[in-house]
Order: structure tokens, then C-alpha cells, then sequence
């Protein structure tokens, strides 16, 4: 469905430049070169978008001593590490850059609410919001930041929202498409628009030859494009600049969760003065794709006896590794 309103209105932009008699070869080349590259930037990121995998969160057997053990009735809670804490963990991870330091999801510890002898204790009453979900669709107990989609009934990491336009989630792993996604469309549409200008204005005195159908389609698509480039820009625009460089989803901002809450304003973007827009900019756009936890998972299985890995492998440090990174 995407593609089809995304080729047909430049299948007819190319018929209208082909048609039109009065323009130059060398300019009917031009038009149609950069009609072109921008189609194949608008569709290269639908189709990154589309086949990324989003950030899905296996549907994993915990053992215990895992933070993640998979107990419905129990409350767990996180609370966000202060700048000691933090520089602990990065240090340890071998993570130097700021920009990445800004964008790690390894910023929460966990809330011990045991006391020495092993009795529950009360939880802080400050950080009730930072409670941990249990999912009961998955039958796990979701990290920080993760949200259900009932869409795919899958726990996705950073999960952004369901996309219908895309067909898939939009998540910690694919986020950066989508938005190039929303950009280069956006670009698509205005040059079109730009396209329809230059042909309005040649054909002006030759449009009663060609016939009225070469004047309403070329309206026609002018007009949608003009839409389409403002409202997708608009858009794209919004989740760029107030919601990728802030390191925050559109699910946390709506639902005022993690990094959305206003009493986690301060700790989660505590290192956010390190860095600079034009930095985050080019780290969310041009950074390597995050490490799947499908695929780490699906690696620890293999080294799982029978496939079950709920038998840990305590000899084996790959899996002791791999497991320890889905924790």
C-alpha cells in the first residue's frame, strides 16, 4: 500500500515530463535523474524500516538471580544510575564516546527491596513510576524502556509505536529509518511538487494541445505532493528533533514512562550536556545497527542442552556471556 502511493504519483510525474514536447533533452534528463535518486532514497529507507528487525525481546525462560525472572505477582523496580554509577558502567563496557553514552540503555540498576536477613522492605515511594511491567502475553518481565505491541504481540525494545505504513513495529533497532523514512518521502514529495512547477510553466502556452488530462493530472499530483511534504515533514521533523535526539519514544512521551516521565527528566538525560545536536544527529543516523537480542538468543539456544535454556551451561562462557547481554 505504501509503495503503491508513493510510485504511482511519480509513474505519472515521469509520464509528464516524457509528454511534454517544449522541454530540452538535457533538462528532461536532469528531471528524471533526480526524480529517481530521491524514489530510491524514499524507498531504500521504507524498505530498511520494514525488514530491520524493530528490537523484539525473546520470549525467554528466566532462572533465577535474573532480574528479568518471569513472576507476575512480584514488583520489581528500577531506579536510573547517578554520573559515578554511570562512568562505572560505561567504563567497564569500554564505551569512551559521550554521544553513545547518552544513547546506552544500560542506565537503570536494580531496586533491592530485601533487607539483610532477606525480608521484603518497603519501595521508595519517589520511584513507584519506575516500576518494572510484566507482560503477560510474553511471560516476561519487560527491561526499562520496552513496551508490549499488541499489533505483533511481541515485547519490543524502545518501542516507539506500531506503524501500519511500514507493516512492522518501530523500535530501538529500526527507529533511524524510519525517521530517514519520513525525511527522504518528504524530499520525495517536494521535489515532485518542484517537478509539476517547472512543467506548469513550460506547458503554460501549450496545454490547450496537449488536452485538459495533461493539465488535471499535473494539478492533481501537485497538490497531493504539497500535502503529503508537509505533513510528513511536520512529522518527521517532531520525531527527529524532539524525540531521537532527546533519546526518547514517542511510547514513553505519550505514556510519561522512563524516559518520558517528568520526575526522570533530570537522570535521563543527565549526560545530555556532553554532547551536541549536530553529534546525536550523526550518531542516530549514521550509527551501526544495535546487536539483536533474537539473534544472541537464538545463538544461546544452540549451546543450550536439548534447546532448553533454562539448563545453565555454567562451564560454557559464550553462553554465560550471551546470557548475561539479554539479562
Amino acid at each position: 500500500m505504501t509503495c503503491f502511493i508513493i510510485i504511482v504519483p511519480t509513474g505519472l510525474t515521469y509520464y509528464l515530463i516524457v509528454a511534454n514536447e517544449e522541454l530540452d533533452e538535457w533538462l528532461i534528463c536532469l528531471l528524471v535523474l533526480i526524480e529517481s535518486a530521491t524514489l530510491a532514497l524514499c524507498l531504500w529507507a521504507l524498505f530498511s524500516a520494514a525488514f530491520t528487525e524493530p528490537g523484539i525481546i525473546p520470549k525467554m525462560k528466566s532462572m533465577p538471580g535474573d532480574y528479568v525472572v518471569s513472576d507476575s505477582k512480584s514488583s520489581h523496580y528500577v531506579e536510573y544510575m547517578n554520573t559515578t554509577e554511570l562512568e562505572a558502567e560505561f567504563k567497564s563496557d569500554g564505551i569512551t564516546d559521550e554521544t553513545e553514552k547518552f544513547y546506552a540503555l544500560k542506565k537503570f540498576k536494580y531496586q533491592n527491596l530485601k533487607d539483610e536477613e532477606g525480608n521484603r522492605i518497603a519501595e521508595d515511594p519517589n520511584n513507584k513510576h519506575n516500576k518494572l511491567s510484566y507482560c503477560d502475553s510474553c511471560k516476561i518481565l519487560r527491561p526499562p524502556r520496552a513496551f508490549h505491541c499488541s499489533d505483533c504481540d511481541i515485547c519490543v525494545e524502545v518501542h516507539d509505536h506500531h506503524c501500519p505504513w511500514v507493516g512492522t513495529c518501530i523500535g530501538r533497532r529500526n527507529s533511524k529509518y524510519f525517521t530517514l523514512f519520513l525525511l527522504w518521502t518528504s524530499v520525495h514529495a517536494l521535489t515532485t511538487a518542484l517537478v509539476c512547477v517547472i512543467l506548469f510553466c513550460t506547458t503554460k502556452q501549450a496545454r490547450s494541445e496537449k488536452g485538459p488530462p495533461y493539465a488535471y493530472i499535473l494539478k492533481g499530483i501537485f497538490l497531493y505532493t504539497v500535502v503529503i511534504a508537509l505533513v510528513l515533514t511536520c512529522f518527521g521533523l517532531y520525531q527527529f528533533c524532539s524525540l531521537n535526539l532527546n533519546n526518547q519514544a514517542s511510547n514513553e512521551d505519550q505514556r510519561s514512562r522512563w524516559n518520558g516521565h517528568k520526575k526522570n527528566k533530570e537522570k535521563a538525560f543527565l549526560l545530555q550536556n556532553r554532547t551536541s545536536c549536530c553529534s546525536r544527529a550523526a550518531y542516530f543516523l549514521s550509527g551501526e545497527d544495535k546487536p539483536s537480542r533474537v539473534e544472541k538468543y537464538a545463538r544461546m539456544q544452540a549451546l543450550s542442552p536439548g534447546g532448553d535454556e533454562t539448563q545453565a551451561l555454567k562451564g560454557n562462557s559464550e553462553y554465560e556471556r550471551l546470557r548475561e547481554e539479554l539479562s
